[in-house]
């Protein structure tokens, strides 16, 4: 004869109550996690595009203007040799944005980078 106290139904809702908050809670936690995850990933993609781009202008012998197409985007790229230090200036284009170029600054006879800006 609990059940005539009133015992049972306030304990039911609170029970209910903490189940939903909990549900909701981790709902939340998981889907800022996945679009730290998705802005990461994002992140990571662009700049091996970049990072790619350079390591394949540095082993060419000319100057040289043009661009790059990965999956992700497209890499524009102007190099230019100055004696014995070189320029290239990036700019990477995929479907959500243009980025703000990038200058990377090398000795063109060791190809070591020797300043690497971010516009």
């Amino acid at each position: 004869m609990l059940s005539e106290k009133g015992y049972i139904l306030p304990f039911a809702m609170l029970l209910t109550a903490a189940i939903l908050v909990f549900s909701v809670s981790s709902a939340s936690i998981f889907i800022s996690r996945y679009s730290y995850l998705d802005v990461m990933e994002s992140g990571y993609k662009r700049e091996s595009m970049v990072l790619y781009t350079v390591e394949k202008l540095l082993d060419e012998e000319d100057s040289m203007d043009g661009f790059s197409v990965y999956p992700d985007g497209i890499v524009r790229y102007k190099a230019v040799e100055e004696g014995s230090v070189g320029i290239i200036t990036l700019t990477l284009e995929t479907d959500e944005k243009i980025g703000k170029p990038v200058m990377v600054t090398y000795r063109s006879d060791t190809k070591e980078i020797l300043d690497w800006e971010q516009g």
